[in-house]
């Protein structure tokens, strides 16, 4: 089959390629990107200025706000439902199972929806700097829901929750969003491509019947709920996957690390019915639906 769902080969290796890559790379960057703030006595007098004033480590959140970067390079690249939330799915499983990032980090995805869901907003057809400013600001607020709770952001004062949040919003919109068009403009410029060529068709040849993907989705879906049922009914299977997991400390003592057996289980769930929805409800964002058979 030469489309699976949205997606050519080419297109998938795409996504494949961005994920990858990111995943990789965002952990050593990072590292350097703290390290020379570290030596940098000024940039060390603001972080405990604006921690003394807020209450917590507000400059350290503001200098993350561009690891979700890799949606928008991938929605930018591909012009399709989902390739944001695919590139960011495999940009976790990279976090997690190389760099040894915490376990809620294999839910990365849910930042990429933010930016795919903008991109629908709009049909596929704007990439100007408000729209990708946009899909970055969207990749921030859908991942602080999780991180509200993996990271503790509750525990600390209104003050900086407030702040935090505020300094996210500001920095996603130029460290996911415009970083991550900037990165696609770039790769665009050397394969010889232009920013402003027509995108292929976002539902390729409509091989694929609405019913037949929801029948596969509906199979893989079962198997993600009963890997958390078996993980959790199971001690062997828990313990399997906690010697797979990442061998690290929680940061918070109040928070415990979770099983990779459910965070596994509620990816895959939460990567089929995302892509579904947007398989089935196409019309909503796309004029080329009438086109594809079955729809």
């Amino acid at each position: 089959m030469g489309n699976v769902l949205f997606f050519s080969r080419k297109e998938l290796a795409v996504i494949i390629a961005v994920g990858l890559v990111t995943g990789l790379l965002d952990d050593k960057v990072e590292a350097v990107e703290f390290a020379l703030v570290a030596r940098t006595h000024a940039l060390v007098l603001l972080n405990d200025y604006l921690a003394f004033k807020t209450g917590g480590p507000i400059f350290g959140d503001l200098l993350e706000t561009w690891l979700e970067y890799g949606a928008v390079v991938a929605a930018c690249l591909v012009r399709k439902p989902a390739a944001g939330t695919i590139a960011l799915t495999i940009n976790g499983i990279c976090q997690v199972f190389v760099n040894g990032t915490h376990d809620p980090h294999l839910l990365y995805g849910v930042p990429g929806l933010g930016a795919d869901l903008v991109f629908a907003y709009f049909r596929y057809r704007r990439y100007d700097l408000p729209t990708i400013g946009l899909a970055g600001i969207a990749c921030a607020m859908f991942w602080y829901p999780i991180v509200w709770f993996t990271h503790g952001i509750y525990l600390y004062p209104v003050s900086f929750i407030l702040s935090d949040l505020a300094l996210r919003i500001l920095g996603s919109a130029f460290g996911d969003g415009l970083l991550g068009g900037a990165v696609a403009l770039l790769l665009l410029g050397l394969v010889g491509r232009k920013w402003n060529e027509p995108p292929a068709r976002a539902f390729g040849s409509g091989r694929v019947d609405a019913r037949e993907a929801n029948s596969v989705g509906l199979l893989v879906v079962s198997f993600g709920v009963l890997l958390i049922a078996v993980t959790h009914a199971f001690s062997s299977v828990s313990n399997f996957f906690l010697s797979i997991g990442p061998n690290i400390q929680p940061g918070i003592p109040q928070l415990e690390e979770y099983n990779p057996g459910y965070v596994i289980g509620i990816l895959v769930i939460f990567l089929v019915v995302t892509v579904l929805a947007f398989w089935n409800l196409r019309s909503a964002y796309s004029d080329e639906a009438e086109a594809v058979p079955g729809g």
